[in-house]
């Protein structure tokens, strides 16, 4: 179907629309490296109910019919560590098998708006701001992440043997409609609404390197076609949350989208003017630290164990929140250095908050 998703935020790659087609999950990653498969989880199938097989099966045969999906979308990205709600919007545009276009642009806040989202702990209402103008490109060969702001773009290379129809092992596979035993062997499955206007599934990754990009996504498809009408993805450290509203969905169309009129081929963009960023590690063969900064301790220390990375902790500064104390707040090595193996990876976590007496002293 689609994917959002390979980008430097979760959702990361092009990811939640093809994946970023998003990040927009947050921690920066070599999207190629997020494509490494993990053998060692290769046999593990879920045994589902029939219900959920019957959907399951029925959105593989209906996303098989699909050569190009396009239309609108709405980016929701909720940060509560800084209580913000970043809006943006714009349009995508796949093409099969693994050619895939997100435009986002910034949302204009109504000074009169109030975010619906609140504060668990304190009731705090979360102030709504425009996100910044991007777009990610996948040609098929090259994931191309573009920067607005900053007039600059990465372009990253796939691994021949990820090209093609091998983009189901990217980070948001499902989004595509990944074959039915695919998406049992990789995804903890469960169907949540079965309705007749309205099919949500909640997928939890069984593989390590699922797992480093969400922490749980929940799809809504539209019962009479099998397209998304909205993903949610929540990130790793159960927190941070990115949310796309899907509209004006056409399957198969024949001509160019309008959209894109001005470029002739949409998967080429015009850059001319745009700075394009090295990337300190071309080999795709070469692994790069993912983040683990906001995420539980113990969490944290799991994911690291699961990659094969040694784990020691420091003590950081006492924590504003409660929900802050014992989270990473930094990681030595930084996201997106180059991986030894067996290497010692070193948290530091937020302490406990200062209680009042203890200010007093």
């Amino acid at each position: 179907m689609i994917n959002d998703s390979w980008r430097r935020r979760k959702l990361t790659a092009i990811a939640v629309v093809f994946s970023t087609i998003v990040p927009s999950a947050t921690n920066a990653q070599d999207p190629a490296n997020k494509l490494q498969r993990p053998q060692a989880q290769a046999m593990r199938v879920q045994q589902v109910s029939p219900e959920l097989e019957k959907v399951l099966v029925n959105w593989e045969k209906q996303s098989g019919k699909i050569e190009k999906l396009e239309g609108s979308h709405q980016r929701f990205v909720y940060d509560p560590t800084f209580l913000v709600e970043k809006r943006a919007k714009g349009y995508f545009y796949y093409e099969a098998p693994d050619k895939g276009r997100i435009d986002l642009e910034p949302v204009p806040i109504n000074p009169n708006e109030v975010s619906r989202k609140k504060d668990p702990n304190t009731g705090e209402v979360y102030k709504i701001t425009p996100d910044r103008p991007e777009k990610w490109v996948c040609d098929g060969k090259n994931i191309t992440l573009v920067e607005i702001a900053s007039k600059t773009y990465e372009k990253i290379p796939i691994p021949p043997e990820k090209q093609g129809h091998n983009i189901m092992e990217g980070p948001l596979p499902f989004l595509f409609g990944m074959p039915a035993e695919q998406a049992k062997m990789r995804y903890k499955l469960t169907l949540e609404a079965n309705q007749p206007n309205r099919i949500q599934i909640k997928a939890e990754p069984l593989w390590p390197v699922d797992a480093q990009n969400y922490k749980e996504a929940q799809i809504i498809l539209n019962p009479a076609n099998y397209l998304p009408t909205a993903v949610k993805l929540t990130a790793p450290g159960g927190n941070q949350e990115t949310v796309y509203v899907f509209s004006s969905l056409e399957v198969n169309k024949k001509t160019n989208p309008l959209k894109f009129w001005e470029e002739k081929d949409p998967f080429n963009p015009k850059l001319a003017g745009f700075k394009q960023l090295q990337q300190k590690v071309q080999n795709a063969a070469v692994p790069l630290m993912p983040s683990v900064i906001g995420q539980p301790g113990q969490q944290a220390q799991a994911n690291m164990q699961k990659l094969g990375f040694k784990v020691t902790f420091l003590r950081g500064p006492a924590a504003d929140r409660p929900d802050l104390v014992f989270v990473v707040k930094e990681q030595n090595p930084p996201p997106k250095s180059p991986v030894k193996p067996g290497q010692t990876v070193t948290l530091t976590l937020y302490d406990e908050m200062k209680t009042a007496a203890a200010d007093g002293q």
